[in-house]
């Protein structure tokens, strides 16, 4: 982040607040602690966005930036599908930005032929199998949709959904975690007035000395939106408005924001400027707010004890008492892969067998003097 707002505006200072929001964003912080791809999937794009701008700056297509960037592309896309719509805006950004004439455009095509050949070979070998089963849970999305309209997470496509999905993720970009507290999006929809304000004022000062950066920027920003928007419209559902989904644009809405605030603590001295530079004072509070309720636990999973630990205490006590001779009974692959992964190393004996034909509990004990069952998560 400090690399790409340094190469952008040429300001250190600008770098070390663009470095300070992205420390205390609430978003970020809460992905970095699960055990999925979207951080090293962050690290892709923008690594890639920053070689994009250089090429861009340069007005030059060198091989030493070419080839890294081919395959931050790949390794990108096959980290995370999402991460397409900020490839699609670098291919935007070259569009309007870059003088693109036919050896341009050949050069550059040889280049990204080796991203799509890396992705051809990972699809061939891996990747056919999971767009079968994405495209069997989108038609259950849209079944459940029908059956449940009032749930939130696959609501049915519509004008209040798609608002609802642009207004949670904007809040989202602006490390405004409230909602996850279970309040309502009305409630929360003013405090968008801070980061707002922030940007109008910033923008007014400087939108003419950085317009090309501030442009591609915004373009980076809002690719998310724009993809979730196409995606919801296409599929019938709201899924893609998931906040996880747009976790690769906030890096470029957090630049946004630090030239503007940095404009703002810039400005002249007038009759403004204690509004304003308060105004940033409350941005900081409820990002920092927002960091405190996942580090309390209070709006991530983070904190959540896993319920598998606790079966396996609970098989572990059994097991360790009068009645230690019994079967482990599950009814999917799965479950008993995320309870073996917490059993003691006592059990290591006791017999485990997965039965996907019957109508059982996810998992059970079953006795064998008595043939009795010991239900332990239904």
């Amino acid at each position: 982040m400090y690399r790409l707002t340094l190469q952008l505006f040429g300001n250190k200072e600008m770098a070390l607040i663009s470095m300070l929001l992205t420390g205390i964003h609430p978003h970020l912080i809460s992905f970095s602690q699960e055990a999925r791809t979207y951080s090293l999937t962050l690290l892709f794009t923008l690594a890639a966005t920053l070689l994009l701008l250089k090429i861009v700056k340069k007005g030059t297509l060198k091989n030493k930036l070419l080839l890294p960037y081919a395959l931050l592309v790949a390794a990108g896309f096959l980290s995370h599908y999402s991460s397409v719509y900020i490839f699609i805006a670098h291919f935007f950004i070259l569009l309007f930005f870059f003088r693109i004439n036919l050896k341009n455009a050949i050069h550059l095509f040889s280049f990204l032929l080796l991203s799509a050949a890396i992705v051809f070979l990972w699809f061939y070998s891996y990747g056919l199998e999971g767009l079968h089963i994405i495209a069997g849970r989108n038609q259950n999305y849209i079944q459940l949709s029908i059956k449940d309209p009032t749930n939130t997470f696959y609501m049915k496509t519509g004008i209040y959904a798609v608002a609802a999905g642009w207004f949670q993720n904007i809040l989202m970009f602006a490390g405004n975690t409230f909602v996850n507290l279970g309040l309502r999006l009305v409630f929360l929809l003013p405090l968008l007035l801070i980061p707002f304000v922030l940007v109008f004022a910033g923008l007014r000062k400087g939108a003419i000395v950085h317009g090309r950066e501030l442009k591609m920027l915004s373009i980076l920003a809002s690719s998310s939106l724009i993809y979730a928007t196409i995606l919801a419209l296409t599929a019938g559902h709201i899924i893609s408005f998931q906040q996880m989904y747009s976790t690769f644009s906030v890096p470029y809405v957090i630049i946004i924001l630090s030239y503007c605030i940095f404009r703002v603590i810039h400005f002249d001295r007038n009759t403004r400027t204690f509004a304003l530079k308060t105004t940033i004072g409350f941005q900081l509070a409820i990002m920092l707010f927002s960091t405190g309720l996942i580090y309390f636990g209070l709006d991530s999973n983070t904190k959540k004890v896993n319920p598998f630990e606790l079966l396996a205490l609970e098989i572990g006590a059994i097991h360790s008492g009068q009645n230690n001779d019994f079967t482990i009974m599950y009814n999917h692959v799965n479950t008993a892969m995320e309870l073996n992964r917490h059993l003691q190393s006592s059990l290591e004996n006791v017999p485990q067998v997965i039965d996907t034909t019957g109508q059982s509990p996810v998992l059970y004990l079953k006795f064998r003097e008595s043939e009795k069952q010991y239900v332990l998560m239904k």
